[in-house]
């Protein structure tokens, strides 16, 4: 199975107000998209890379990141609640005035800017061995 890129260079008319639900996507790379104040839910990713991506405002509820990674992507002002993080690492991203409540966080890698917004929001990170079974459980309850 081959990786997909998807990418937006045109910034100007990039920008769009979606609702993005039930969305499976599998190995593939997203750059340079900008969903400035989507709402993105119940969806699951899987093996996608999402890189120079503005996801500014943008409300996710019940998504799933598996194996995933965000590279120098923008979550300012973005709400995040009820999603879970299965080996999924963020590097040079932006959280400015963003929240994350209730979200599980599973054998992944944490920045020091988004671990300080992580531990004050109910939110739990969770030990590998349980890994496997709390993952079962929650595409199960999705």
């Amino acid at each position: 199975m081959g990786i997909q890129l998807i990418e937006n260079r045109d910034f100007e008319h990039a920008e769009a107000y979606l609702l993005i639900e039930k969305e499976a996507l599998n190995s593939i790379v997203i750059q340079s998209q900008v969903l400035s104040g989507s709402m993105i839910k119940k969806c699951h990713y899987k093996n996608v890379v999402f890189s120079d991506c503005s996801f500014y405002g943008c409300h996710f509820q019940d998504v799933i990141f598996d194996n995933c990674i965000f590279e120098n992507c923008s979550f300012d002002f973005s709400h995040i609640q009820k999603s879970f993080f299965k080996n999924t690492s963020f590097s040079g991203c932006h959280w400015t005035a963003s929240s994350l409540r209730r979200n599980k966080f599973v054998d992944g890698q944490i920045e020091r800017n988004l671990s300080a917004i992580i531990e004050n929001e109910q939110n739990e990170i969770i030990e590998k061995e349980k890994s496997s079974i709390l993952f079962f459980e929650f595409a199960l309850a999705s």
